[in-house]
């Protein structure tokens, strides 16, 4: 799965809604109440810790359980687990809400 289609996929399950391309290059982004980002990238999952914490709350209590279980088993023991970059907790997040498409 491309960096990008991770992106868009995490963005869209944290309620991010795309509304419109301009002349090609302008993206324009939505998220109620009224959050329209235009010309910017949306939160950098991949790379952002913070980003992918604020992902995290979108989940359900069974999906974060399964969430943290991902984590720990991709990564092995608990120090490791916690210190998953925010790539590989980008991965799990789409595992859990069944958005990840292998390649």
């Amino acid at each position: 799965m491309t960096p990008e289609k991770q992106q868009i996929a995490i963005a869209e399950a944290c309620g991010w809604k795309w509304e419109a391309r301009i002349k090609g290059s302008i993206k324009v982004w939505n998220k109620p109440p009224l959050m329209v980002f235009y010309d910017r990238e949306l939160p950098d999952y991949l790379t952002d810790l913070n980003a992918m914490h604020e992902a995290e709350k979108v989940l359900n209590q069974k999906q974060k359980e399964d969430y943290f279980f991902i984590i720990f088993n991709f990564y092995g023991n608990w120090p490791k687990a916690i210190q998953a970059t925010a790539a590989q907790r980008a991965r799990a997040f789409l595992r859990v809400i069944e958005k990840w498409e292998s390649e």
